[in-house]
């Protein structure tokens, strides 16, 4: 811990080793994604600079096509309710437990990213997904920024 004017503060590589140690004991949805996530297959790809929290859920798609000419590929929704990013709350718990409802409605106000894609399958069938997620960086940076981190 780098010492500071009276108090320690937890460093980023520190913060790291402990969210991944509180993930790997964590049994809830979510995961740590940590160097490259592929959306879908081919198409919207990318990079991730920094390891974050991320969960995903179905939000419907289209079922019932194939190679027959009768297919009728109907649009479907998903009864799947929206995933909580319970490995949050975890590590927010780890490292700050006195933190105030409003301190974490901020906290996820200014932090959580949000997303929605489709990934086509053969004969016009797909599946769309949300989802949500955390940068730890940035995370890391908003706890120091409101003194979250610090050791007395």
């Amino acid at each position: 811990m780098k010492s500071v004017v009276g108090y320690s503060m937890i460093t980023y590589e520190e913060f790291l080793t402990e969210c991944k140690s509180i993930y790997s004991s964590f049994e809830g949805s979510g995961d740590l994604e940590e160097s490259y996530y592929s959306r879908n297959w081919s198409s919207r790809s990318n990079q991730i600079d920094e390891p974050r929290l991320y969960v995903q859920w179905s939000t419907g798609g289209v079922s019932g096509g194939s190679c027959w000419d009768s297919s009728d590929p109907q649009p479907y929704t998903s009864n799947e309710p929206p995933k909580e990013l319970e490995i949050l709350d975890s590590i927010l718990e780890h490292f700050r437990p006195q933190l105030s409802f409003l301190q974490y409605r901020a906290l996820t106000n200014n932090l959580m990213k949000y997303d929605s894609y489709g990934v086509g399958e053969y004969y016009g069938n797909s599946t769309d997904y949300s989802s949500k997620s955390v940068d730890l960086r940035s995370l890391y940076d908003y706890l120091v920024e409101k003194n979250f981190l610090k050791n007395e």
